[in-house]
Formats: C-alpha cells, sequence, structure tokens
C-alpha cells in the first residue's frame, strides 16, 4: 500500500473547498450555457434542468466537499482517517437526495415510481446507516490489510 502522509498540509486541508469550489464554477457555467441555449430554443424540459440545478446548487457544493474531506481524509493514518467513512456518508446521503430530485422532475406523477421516490426518501437514516456501515468495514478491511 502506498506511504500515508502523517501531517496535515494546510494547503491540503484547504484543498478540497478550492476544488469543490472550482467544481461549482463549472456547473454554474453548465447553467448559464443551458440558460442560453433555453432562450434561444426555450423547452420546458432544459429550463427544468436549470430549475434543478441552481435549487441544489448548495446541496450540489456541499456534496463535493463532502467527497473531497473524505478522498483527502483517506490518504492518513488510521486514527485521523478514521473520519472518512462518515463524512463520504454524508456526501453519499446527499448523492442519494439529488438523484430523487432529479427522478422527481423526470418520472410523471402518474407512473408508479413517485410511492418508491417517497420511500426512498423517507428512509434516508437508514440509507445513511447502511452506507456507513458498509464505508467502515471496507476501512476496517484496508487497516487490516495494509498491517
Amino acid at each position: 500500500m502506498a506511504k500515508r502522509s502523517e501531517s496535515i498540509d494546510p494547503v491540503g486541508f484547504v484543498w478540497p473547498i478550492i476544488t469543490s469550489l472550482l467544481g461549482l464554477l463549472l456547473v454554474l457555467l453548465i447553467v448559464f450555457l443551458l440558460w442560453l441555449f433555453n432562450s434561444f430554443f426555450p423547452t420546458r424540459l432544459v429550463q427544468s434542468i436549470i430549475d434543478l440545478i441552481y435549487a441544489n446548487i448548495g446541496l450540489i457544493f456541499v456534496m463535493s466537499v463532502a467527497f473531497n474531506y473524505g478522498a483527502y481524509l483517506y490518504k492518513f493514518s488510521p486514527p485521523t482517517s478514521a473520519v472518512a467513512p462518515l463524512i463520504t456518508s454524508i456526501g453519499a446521503v446527499f448523492l442519494v437526495f439529488f438523484i430523487l430530485s432529479i427522478l422527481r422532475i423526470l418520472v410523471p406523477d402518474n407512473v408508479g415510481l413517485v410511492p418508491l421516490i417517497d420511500l426512498i426518501q423517507g428512509n434516508l437514516l437508514l440509507i445513511f446507516a447502511v452506507l456507513l456501515a458498509a464505508g467502515y468495514a471496507v476501512y476496517f478491511l484496508r487497516i487490516t490489510r495494509s498491517e
């Protein structure tokens, strides 16, 4: 296994936020380009996509920060990296919530998937617990393999 860093570099600690901000700028650029496209060729689907991304821009940023910090903390030795599965699981729950928001736009109300979407959204805490357990299982497997 690769050698792990033992000290937290201040630049490295801020780097996940910087990359998340750059990703957010990219998302905003895509929204702007979609808005330009929609101003010349107006469609309801493109407007719905713009509205969805704009309404969830904070969620996208928090999700990106969580995934970036999870990946960053996995680089350290076990006492420090023990938080990584928790942070990554939080990001994954935000991702599930975002995917459900997309499905709510794409799936009409009369389709049978709406109760399934409601069931998943109602059990996000259970999904978080399962993702957290899986994350720590992988984490402990990595620790036992590296020793």
